[in-house]
């Protein structure tokens, strides 16, 4: 059992929401608005309205990273037959899964120190599901998770390569035979979680893949095969000069690649909200995901819930930044769905988003 509590201020618009409870506090705006309401185990469609739409802070989290992402699971989906496993120990090979997991209709469930905890099978079960796509060799996730899921009945594929470089490269191919050849793809930095995160819903919505790069902007020769065979012709490097190196564009555009550009802002947090700026046209929601910039198991279970509901994600600290204040400042969002417990973004900083809402 976790908790998941619904805080409400004020505001005025439509949206879709999902609904969880505990404690409710009101403040005023007025609006109205609807709701998916989500009951324990299963999310309903029904969707009510609010005679008097306020702004709602939902979270979502359980005791660990991997009770939250059963939390994000359960407000996400109420049936599905896929379900995407990654490492919550290591970012490695699961920054790339937000988009194929995407189109899998899945959750990215985790796994911890190589054990399937009960509540990530429990959530498996009450899914529904029968494919699960594990991320990454058993270097990631050992063979007795996937012997105890085939024990199961549960169709289980193994997605990955012989390094971070390659796994990402393989869920790009994996991508591209469900969802056809892109027509950009993103490029994050291999070494670092946080840029990948930030894009991974964007990358979601539109159906592009993400794939590492170096540092040094270095793109290995099996990633650059892929973009040039793919005949995408734009590519977005996600991080200034100091994620990845000024070579990567010409390293790209050898590849065929027309449009090269680059999304980055001061830090991971100006990043992030660059990305959500420049792709306000896909995140069309009035509602906001928040996790903590600081770590990556709950920004990325929560990567689909954001692609679905085209919200945008906000990464955070202890504190906003005056980057974060004119962003969120007077945005008409009437929900703000945060994914991890007060320990990962304290109550502190969810007021401060709500204050910077309402101005």
């Amino acid at each position: 059992a976790t908790t998941k509590s619904t805080t409400s201020t004020t505001k005025s618009t439509t949206k879709p929401t999902t609904a969880t409870t505990k404690s409710t506090t009101s403040t005023t705006k007025s609006t109205t608005k609807t709701t998916t309401a989500t009951t324990k185990s299963t999310t309903s469609t029904t969707k009510p309205t609010q005679p008097n739409g306020k702004i709602e802070t939902v979270r979502l989290f359980g005791a660990g990273r991997c009770q939250t992402a059963a939390e994000i699971s359960k407000a996400t989906f109420s049936k599905t037959d896929n379900v995407v496993l990654a490492s919550g120990d290591n970012y490695a090979d699961a920054l790339a899964g937000v988009p194929l997991a995407y189109k899998l209709n899945a959750p990215i469930l985790l796994v911890q120190n190589h054990k399937l905890r009960a509540e990530t099978l429990a959530e498996i079960q009450r899914l529904g599901a029968k494919n699960v796509y594990i991320l990454g060799g058993p270097a990631a996730i050992g063979d007795k998770v996937k012997t105890q899921l085939d024990s199961k009945g549960y169709n289980v594929e193994r997605i990955f390569g012989n390094d971070r470089f390659a796994t990402s490269l393989e869920i790009a191919k994996k991508l591209q035979k469900l969802n056809g050849k892109p027509s950009e793809i993103f490029f994050a930095c291999a070494q670092n979680y946080p840029d990948a995160l930030a894009i991974s819903g964007v990358a979601a919505s539109k159906g592009c893949p993400v794939v590492y790069v170096a540092k040094n902007g270095a793109l290995n020769k099996d990633i650059a095969a892929f973009v040039k065979s793919s005949g995408a012709k734009k590519g977005i490097i996600v991080g200034g000069p100091a994620a990845i190196g000024e070579a990567a564009e010409s390293n790209i555009s050898k590849c065929g690649v027309a449009s090269v550009s680059r999304l980055y802002g001061a830090d991971r947090y100006a990043t992030c909200i660059k990305i959500n700026e420049t792709y306000k046209h896909v995140l069309t929601s009035d509602s906001i995901c928040v996790a903590t910039g600081e770590n990556f198991p709950d920004a990325l279970a929560g990567g689909v819930f954001a692609a679905k509901t085209r919200s945008p994600m906000v990464l955070v600290r202890g504190a906003l930044s005056a980057k974060h204040n004119s962003y969120l400042n007077g945005r008409d969002s009437n929900t703000i769905y945060v994914f991890g417990g007060p320990n990962a973004v304290s109550d502190n900083v969810v007021n401060a988003i709500v204050a910077e809402l309402k101005k």
